[in-house]
């Protein structure tokens, strides 16, 4: 799949979200000179308060934007469920005054359940539930393993993924860069 995006800003929590995002859309063909971090300050709230307080500045700046530019916005859905995360993020574009997320927009939400970690934890061939907390099990060096097996897996492989917030995040991905064509 050749990348068609100019542009894409990945609003996240922390280092470990951006990693994990920026290495597979480079896997999948996008450039890395093409990826742009937006992450929360170490040391100023949570980090989930800041992508979903950011979420439609970036929304705005996207839909603004002439050239083909895209938002992938991730946030852990923690001990709330990915639909209520999923829910905040709307209720942030209506409450600043804008339209909810189009089907055909280049937004990609990903909402790991409970966090990024489980994912990763999974990925290495582990067993997980998405109720227990992984985050003491995985490091940043786990990332690249875990995400070239994703990127295997998704698409070509996508049944392969037992973990639901990991196929949500599969299906959005897939269609984020299916749009950048």
């Amino acid at each position: 799949m050749s990348n068609r995006y100019a542009h894409v800003v990945v609003l996240c929590e922390d280092s470990m979200h951006y990693n994990f995002v920026r290495r597979y859309l480079i896997e999948k063909g996008v450039e890395r000179s093409d990826i742009f971090p937006r992450i929360s300050p170490s040391g100023r709230g949570a980090g989930s308060q800041y992508v979903l307080k950011a979420f439609p500045v970036e929304v705005r700046a996207i839909r603004r934007r002439a050239c083909r530019a895209g938002l992938v916005a991730v946030v852990d859905a923690d001990a709330s469920s990915v639909e209520d995360r999923l829910r905040q993020f709307e209720t942030s574009l209506t409450e600043s005054r804008q339209d909810r997320r189009d089907e055909a927009e280049r937004i990609a939400l990903l909402v790991p359940k409970r966090n990024v970690e489980t994912w990763v934890f999974h990925l290495l061939g582990n067993d997980v539930n998405e109720e227990d907390d992984y985050k003491k099990r995985v490091t940043s060096s786990n990332l690249k393993e875990a995400v070239d097996t994703f990127a295997d897996a998704c698409p070509a492989k996508e049944a392969d993924i037992r973990v639901p917030s990991l196929q949500r995040a599969c299906n959005e991905l897939t269609t984020f860069l299916g749009r950048g064509t």
